[in-house]
């Protein structure tokens, strides 16, 4: 797989969806000061980089990409080459990128506004690229709030059955010795073998965040947050969780930096 992960992350954020960013058809050097643009602005974006079409169909497929840059020429090698236009008319036809920032370089002499209105791009650079424009942009486009996943089901294998929950009705979520205990609602659900970790990385909501190492809280069910006796209050079951001292300044910045409520 040609899929380069340009940007390194040691799962350190407790669960955070975190913005993704995918590179298509770059050069080595413009792909290190397009990493070194993003990491000025945000330190925690992930940063992808696809050398091929199928690669970066593959990789939108298989993660929650925020922002797409691609070079118009993404194989340069071909004479006449625009197949980067051609994978931005992929990426408009997948339902969950329909709208999704895509930021498009090039190096032809008059690309026109044709290009921008007909894929509705949220920026054109030509190139060589002007790397303050170009930040301005990036940071334009990591600024638009991730849309919440709502009424999606998480399925899960009980005693040979398959079973499902609803994410929206998920209140909190904590570790006890080898058992997950979902709490809903209406109900508490155990899941053997599971740990908060794992569940953070297949559910990929940013609803969900982690306050210490045995527990998980919705964001949506926060009533109140005491910072210095170290606890959140949950709504509906009036439930306080305790927030790990070794997380809490981690959990805070989550919910301050990720579009997860309005600090005043």
């Amino acid at each position: 797989m040609s899929m380069k992960n340009l940007q390194k992350s040691e799962e350190k954020n407790g669960g955070l969806a975190m913005k993704e960013v995918l590179i298509l058809g770059t050069n080595s050097v413009e792909r290190r000061n397009i990493l070194s643009v993003i990491r000025e602005i945000n330190r925690q974006v992930r940063v992808y980089s696809a050398e091929t079409e199928e690669d970066a169909l593959l990789m939108l497929m298989q993660k929650e990409i925020n922002i797409v840059i691609v070079d118009v020429v993404s194989r340069p090698d071909y004479y006449g080459d625009i197949s980067g236009l051609k994978f931005i008319e992929q990426i408009r036809k997948i339902e969950r990128y329909r709208y999704t920032p895509i930021i498009i370089l090039t190096n032809l002499e008059d690309p026109g506004k044709y290009i921008i209105n007909e894929f509705h791009c949220f920026g054109l650079l030509e190139k060589p690229i002007a790397m303050d424009l170009f930040k301005k942009i990036v940071k334009d486009a990591l600024s638009i709030p991730i849309p919440k996943k709502r009424g999606r089901n998480i399925f899960f294998k009980q005693d040979g059955i398959l079973c499902a929950l609803n994410a929206d009705k998920i209140i909190y979520i904590e570790n006890r010795e080898r058992i997950l205990l979902i709490h809903t609602i209406e109900e508490t659900v155990m899941i053997k073998y599971e740990t908060a970790k794992r569940f953070l990385k297949k559910i990929r909501d940013e609803r969900f965040v982690q306050c210490s190492r045995q527990a998980i809280i919705n964001v949506d069910y926060i009533k109140e947050i005491d910072f210095v006796n170290r606890y959140v209050t949950l709504k509906e079951i009036n439930k306080m969780v305790e927030i790990g001292s070794g997380m809490k300044n981690k959990f805070r910045d989550t919910l301050e930096h990720c579009n997860l409520g309005l600090w005043l």
